[in-house]
């Protein structure tokens, strides 16, 4: 594991579930910045794939790419 946090690719991590669950809300906390568009409603507002690379603030050598999808199962 800590190979992988040492190495040049970033950490990658996928955030799926049902629209209205708080995917993009939970990717924007993460950044520490608004960089994923919020819905306040149960109407999908994420209607594509979409990722963000940064830097861990507690290490500036890892990198962690987050993907947000589209709800699905709806």
């Amino acid at each position: 594991m800590l190979s992988t946090l040492k190495s040049n690719k970033p950490i990658t991590i996928v955030l799926f579930g049902r629209t209205g669950t708080g995917k993009s809300s939970l990717a924007n906390e993460m950044m520490g910045k608004e960089c994923f568009s919020v819905g306040h409603s149960l109407v999908s507002q994420t209607d594509s794939v979409i990722s963000e690379t940064f830097t861990w603030p507690l290490d500036s050598s890892v990198q962690v790419k987050i993907i947000d999808t589209p709800g699905f199962a709806d």
